[in-house]
């Protein structure tokens, strides 16, 4: 029997189609950006209603993207950590079993670029590994 619920005129499978095919043809102003490698300068901007959760957008739409990008690129780099130092055999950060947020990283960035402002030039990636090695080394 096939699972599907009765959704006004559609059924639930029809709604999650039309749902993703409005997001597939959804127009993405900066694609061409997305698919680059972010430098720190740009990967803070992006973040910039994470930093500042006070700040109102000029446009929901680009604060909301740029937001979920944000907290995805840092999830996806943290997810990476225990797997790369396993991969290599090397512990490189000792991250805290309790976990680390996202507003922890970019904390750290900010201690970090304070100290070395030539790091906004840099990738976010060599940003957030240097962050968070000062911020949890391994003792």
């Amino acid at each position: 029997m096939e699972n599907t619920w009765p959704v006004g005129r559609c059924t639930v499978k029809k709604a999650l189609l039309l749902c993703m095919l409005a997001l597939l043809s959804a127009p993405v102003s900066n694609s061409q950006e997305l698919a680059t490698e972010k430098t720190t300068a740009q990967f803070l901007k992006m973040c910039e209603f994470v930093i500042d959760d006070n700040k109102q957008p000029q446009k929901f739409e680009t604060a909301y993207l740029n937001t979920g990008l944000c907290l995805g690129y840092i999830s996806g780099f943290l997810d990476s950590i225990p797997f790369l130092q396993h991969r290599l055999g090397k512990t490189f950060l000792c991250l805290p079993t309790s976990g680390v947020r996202a507003d922890d990283v970019l904390q750290a960035i900010a201690v970090q670029v304070r100290k070395d402002p030539s790091l906004l030039k840099e990738s976010a990636r060599a940003a957030m590994f240097i962050a968070l090695r000062g911020e949890y080394p391994c003792q």
